[in-house]
């Protein structure tokens, strides 16, 4: 079976590849130019991958995925949350330690929510990494936050060691989540 995954970004596809892969499922990068949505603003990421297969369903017919990612730190008020992309476009892993200089309370998670459709339902999926911050850039893996993010339970950051994302991370949750259903529905 393969699905369409509307992304930009490779790392998100080889992620969902390494869970779905193992059920017979292949995700494709999907033609977003030929997709024209508009991201809500909205906090909540299960609420804009949601509003995305809105859109997406109205034009795509075949089995598709849309998904979004958020971190949501405790000590500012769950900020970026659905933001975090373009947050960490203008002040990256940097810019969010600077906002947490002198901050002693570090909680965070990341949440991710996919959005699933099969070319006439949607059905959504999500998953939760709980965590701190770092008080430094540590490690050179993953891409994002991962410098900066300590799942609990950890002393490691996951750019320190991937092995630890592999474990714990918020989009493989959300794709396990997926799989089972698949399995028990789909296939």
């Amino acid at each position: 079976m393969e699905v369409l995954f509307f992304t930009t970004n490779d790392n998100k596809i080889r992620e969902g590849n390494e869970v779905l892969n193992k059920i017979g499922v292949k995700l494709l990068k999907a033609p977003y130019r030929d997709i024209k949505k508009e991201e809500i603003r909205e906090e909540d990421v299960r609420n804009v991958a949601l509003a995305a297969a809105k859109e997406i369903v109205k034009r795509v017919k075949e089995p598709f995925i849309v998904e979004d990612s958020g971190l949501y730190i405790e000590a500012l008020n769950g900020f970026p949350a659905a933001y975090s992309s373009w947050v960490f476009k203008k002040i990256g892993c940097s810019g969010i330690l600077k906002l947490m200089e002198g901050e002693r309370a570090r909680n965070a998670r990341f949440l991710c929510a996919l959005a699933y459709s099969d070319g006439k339902e949607i059905r959504l999926f999500s998953g939760v990494c709980e965590g701190t911050l770092a008080h430094e850039i540590k490690g050179q893996g993953g891409f994002g936050y991962d410098p900066i993010f300590i799942p609990i339970g950890e002393t490691k950051t996951f750019a320190e060691d991937e092995t630890l994302k592999k474990k714990y991370s918020h989009r493989t949750r959300a794709f396990n989540a997926f799989a089972t259903w698949l399995l028990k529905n789909r296939i």
